[in-house]
Formats: structure tokens, C-alpha cells, sequence
């Protein structure tokens, strides 16, 4: 079972522990907890993008070449293979030195972006689909933005994920269903910590 920190502490808000403190109070009283995720890192340095001028790339006909805007003065230049993205348009980019939090191709590539050169015209990082995000099996289109954020921002921010994530073995709490879910679970943890819940 996998539980959100944020929102044990959403329900339980004044636990004052981190996440492997609590962690290792869950293991004490309640279930071993197998793993804990840390969303913060896996989405470190993930940034909010917008389209700002697109050209076509003069040597490949299935590429195109974009300006984006991260905030900064200057706008960055990067190649993609998605044709379909226009100015205004929100994206997700990955800077140079970030990590792809879902690498489709792990025997390829190492998951760590650079600038390179496709075919002969420079790629400052990568602009994300929802498959190289972890959030589904889409790897051909660049995700959109349904939203107005600024450009420049966290994406881990935008999307929530400024988080933990518990994985927790259910097989203990069988005998507990009213733990299954967050409500049930976080008021386990307010007894455990004995704070209200």
C-alpha cells in the first residue's frame, strides 16, 4: 500500500517528524514500512516552461526547434521530435544535470539530460513527456499544461509532488481494514505520535 506523507500530516498536522522518523515509528507500531520515496529528489530541478518561438529544423524533417521561457532573461534553445507545440504553450523541461524520473530506454541512456547536438543544431536539455515523467506510458508527444503557472516554476511544486511516499506491506494490516486508506491511516499515526487527529 502506498501512503502520502503530505497527506498523513494534511490529517494529522501536528506531527513534528521527518518522514523516516515517522517511518521508523510506522515500523514500531503499526507495519513495516518497505521503502520510502522521496518525490523531492526524484523530481529535482524539473522546471515549467513556455513555448515562445518555434522554427523547423533545417536538416530533419521530424524535429522542430523551440524557444522556451524558464524565467530568466535570456530564452533556451532545445530540439524535440514533437512538431505539435506552438507559442503560449506550457511544457515540462529538463535543464542540463537533471535526471529523467522515468527512463524509457535505461540500456541507451544513463537518465542524466545534457546539452548535445541534434543534427548539427544545439539542444540546451529536453522538453518531458508524461512517459519520461512517470505519469503514463506516453513516450511520442511533449506533455501540455492545462494551466496558468509561471514559467520558471518547480514542476514538483506544481504537480504535488513535493512529497514522501510510504510503501507500506498490507499483509499486517488485514485484520485492520479501518487503517486501509489515508483517513484510517494517518489517524493510526496521530495515536502512535499522540497528537490529535
Amino acid at each position: 500500500m502506498k501512503i502520502s506523507l503530505n497527506k498523513i500530516i494534511e490529517y494529522a498536522n501536528n506531527i513534528d517528524a521527518s518522514a523516516e522518523e515517522i517511518a521508523e515509528k510506522i515500523r514500531e507500531g503499526l507495519a513495516e514500512v518497505e521503502e520510502v520515496e522521496n518525490l523531492k529528489e526524484k523530481y529535482k530541478g524539473i522546471l515549467i516552461a513556455e513555448i515562445k518561438n518555434k522554427e523547423e529544423h533545417p536538416k530533419a524533417d521530424k524535429l522542430a526547434i523551440y524557444k522556451i521561457d524558464i524565467g530568466k532573461k535570456k530564452h533556451i534553445q532545445v530540439v524535440a521530435g514533437d512538431k505539435t507545440l506552438g507559442k503560449g504553450d506550457q511544457v515540462v523541461y529538463f535543464p542540463p544535470g537533471t535526471k529523467l524520473p522515468n527512463n524509457p530506454e535505461p540500456n541507451k541512456f544513463d537518465g542524466e539530460i545534457k546539452k548535445t547536438k541534434l543534427r548539427e543544431i544545439e539542444s540546451e536539455g529536453m522538453l518531458a513527456s508524461e512517459s519520461e515523467l512517470g505519469l503514463s506510458n506516453n513516450h511520442t508527444e511533449i506533455m501540455k499544461l492545462n494551466a496558468e503557472v509561471k514559467a520558471g516554476e518547480s514542476f514538483c511544486k506544481f504537480a504535488g509532488l513535493d512529497d514522501y511516499i510510504f510503501e507500506v506491506e498490507n499483509k499486517p494490516l488485514t485484520i485492520r481494514p479501518e487503517t486501509f486508506g489515508h483517513i484510517g491511516f494517518a489517524r493510526e499515526v496521530s495515536g502512535i505520535f499522540n497528537k490529535p487527529f
